[in-house]
């Protein structure tokens, strides 16, 4: 079982860098607001729902079709079913499942070269490094809160998921994996793990402090004493020390390297 993972964040040189230094908080993004228009956005069926008293009794209940009979329980299952496809089709489904989502993106690796370029201002921004303990094997049915930045591995596909809504019992595993963790390979150079909160929507929340283990500035951040100070006064109050790096161009390869910065991966 794991004891440690590390996770990073990339950041442009902004208030939201300074935030969470200063106040150890940093932003949930709503899936509306994603760069790519297929992130949380699977293909979604309708098919007949056939057996529903054997396949789903709770919603067979709730919907009260135990105390019908003959036509009056047909017509009543073919109302709900149109009504469901009517919701599928104008995409009120999907809203209704992701209105008060929102998704924290970490990457597993802190030198990408595009991802410094897309997500920190051009290699101008920073990367925090999160040093997160794990108790649980698996994160989502663990005891933790949305602060302790748990994240889930983003799966990378060739194919779009495809939720099927038949009226059986829904898997939950399934249901997350297939809308909030599984994209289109063409993202897999992100390395993407996330930390999904399904309430309260999207902002600026807390997070526990005691995660931020350092700052890695970009290789054309000028705001590096700044940023230091920051991190000095934060590593006091925290109690212990947040170093910081500067990340530079390599002189012979198409890559970016860390002076002084140790690789790390993820302890058991």
């Amino acid at each position: 079982m794991l004891k440690y993972i590390y996770r990073y964040k990339y950041l442009s040189n902004g208030k939201g860098l300074r935030s969470l230094l200063q106040n150890r908080d940093i932003k949930f993004t709503h899936p509306k607001d994603f760069n790519d228009p297929f992130d949380c956005f699977p293909a979604v069926v309708h098919k007949e729902f056939a057996g529903l008293k054997t396949s789903n009794p709770y919603v067979y209940k709730a919907l009260g079709l135990d105390l019908l009979k003959g036509a009056q329980r047909i017509q009543a299952l073919a109302k709900m079913q149109n009504r469901m496809k009517a919701n599928i089709k104008s995409g009120e489904f999907l809203d209704g499942l992701l209105a008060q989502a929102s998704v924290l993106s970490l990457a597993k690796i802190p030198d990408s070269v595009l991802m410094w370029s897309h997500y920190a201002q051009y290699h101008q921004g920073a990367v925090i490094e999160f040093k997160i303990p794990i108790n649980a094997p698996r994160f989502f049915n663990g005891d933790y809160s949305y602060a302790d930045l748990i994240p889930m591995d983003v799966k990378y596909e060739k194919n779009r998921p495809i939720v099927v809504m038949d009226g059986s019992t829904t898997d939950r595993d399934l249901i997350l994996d297939q809308l909030f963790l599984t994209k289109s390979e063409v993202w897999e150079y992100e390395q993407e793990s996330r930390v999904i909160k399904n309430e309260g929507g999207h902002g600026v929340f807390s997070f526990q402090q005691e995660l931020l283990n350092a700052v890695i500035l970009g290789a054309r951040n000028e705001a590096a004493d700044e940023i230091k100070g920051l991190a000095q006064v934060a590593g006091q109050e925290l109690g212990k020390t947040v170093p910081v790096f500067q990340a530079e161009f390599c002189k012979k390869t198409y890559k970016v390297k860390i002076p002084r910065f140790k690789f790390k991966i993820d302890e058991r």
